[in-house]
């Protein structure tokens, strides 16, 4: 009887703890795509975002340092570099499911316009 009431209580919860760990794991995955640095006490990352986001990156990042209690501050550095940037086309909820069909077909260059 005890174990029955176990089980049922567990069953309640199996599909918030799936989310749950799917969210963890994909945190680890990203976490597992950065670098240490020489002392081993920060994590290092590089990635390509939109120019106008930075602002909004920063107050993440400055949001995500508040909210974790860490005395270390997230530093966020734009890099000049030679390489060609991914495309990268801003949707909205009504304009993605047109562009997953035109990125179906092929995603165009840097700076080409978007069909």
């Amino acid at each position: 009887d005890h174990r029955h009431r176990v089980l049922v209580a567990a069953a309640k919860n199996v599909k918030v703890w799936f989310i749950k760990v799917r969210k963890i794991k994909a945190i680890y995955h990203t976490l597992n795509m950065f670098n240490l640095d020489v002392t081993q006490k920060c994590l290092i990352a590089e990635c390509w975002c939109p120019v106008a986001d930075l602002d909004r990156i920063q107050q993440a990042l400055r949001r995500g340092t508040e909210r974790s209690g860490s005395s270390v501050p997230s530093i966020l550095n734009r890099m000049n570099t030679k390489q060609v940037p991914p495309t990268y086309n801003r949707g909205n909820k009504f304009t993605q499911g047109f562009q997953n069909i035109v990125d179906a077909y092929g995603v165009a260059s840097y700076r080409e316009v978007n069909p």
